[in-house]
């Protein structure tokens, strides 16, 4: 899909979306989830958001998306429970759908942790969820694993599914941060599976990292798929 707009270099994004980050508009959005490094189609379908999203999510904006924690009702705009690792990301585009709703495209900048606001109309505010590196780590090793095993598996995919072969290697020449790696591996491979929530969730880099080797690992024990026998 084309975009009218360059995707941004996330290191710059970075820094522009600290001074703002205490101050960003928070949408609870279920299976919505704002990774760094990627570009994100956000629907705006609550009658309680659609007046936020008009407001305070025109492009160039900085929004917070995070996830209601799943049985639990809202109170209001931004109130409902919520899951304590969300995303921050940057409005690239919005567009209002003839019904009233909106469809935004986000690029993802970072993971935010979620907490308690200072004010009663701010119920939760976000601030930035650094990856929590455990001494005598070494994330560039880490990097280096996640590599290895995706495109393991992309050749291990690659007759069931040439596109998704191209997809893992061109994630694993872009993207060079082992945190944005794992979760962007894990929205790709994982987004059905309980192990995407684990990994969403879960700030250590060295778990996150495990998590997601491991769940490549079971994918390679799979049985490759055989192609069929050439036409005599």
């Amino acid at each position: 899909m084309n975009f009218p707009f360059a995707i941004e270099p996330i290191d710059r994004l970075r820094l522009q979306i600290l001074p703002h980050l205490s101050r960003v508009p928070i949408f609870p959005l279920q299976d919505t989830h704002l990774l760094p490094q990627n570009l994100h189609p956000v629907d705006i379908s609550d009658p309680r958001q659609r007046s936020m999203a008009a407001e305070l999510a025109r492009p160039g904006d900085f929004i917070a998306v995070v996830t209601p924690v799943p049985g639990k009702e809202a109170g209001g705009i931004g109130s409902p429970p919520v899951r304590r690792v969300g995303g921050a990301g940057k409005v690239m585009m919005r567009s209002r759908q003839e019904d009233g709703t909106y469809r935004l495209v986000v690029q993802g900048v970072m993971r935010v942790q979620v907490e308690q606001g200072l004010l009663p109309q701010t119920p939760y505010r976000v601030t930035p969820l650094p990856d929590q590196v455990r001494p005598g780590h070494n994330p560039a090793a880490s990097l280096r694993m996640l590599v290895s095993m995706a495109e393991r598996v992309a050749r291990h995919l690659a007759y069931k599914s040439p596109n998704g072969e191209r997809v893992l290697g061109s994630l694993c020449r872009v993207i060079h941060d082992p945190g944005d790696l794992a979760d962007v591996l894990t929205w790709v491979m994982f987004s059905r599976s309980p192990l995407f929530a684990q990994v969403m969730q879960a700030a250590d880099l060295e778990m996150r990292v495990d998590l997601v080797v491991t769940g490549l690992a079971r994918l390679l024990m799979e049985p490759s798929p055989i192609a069929p026998a050439a036409p005599n």
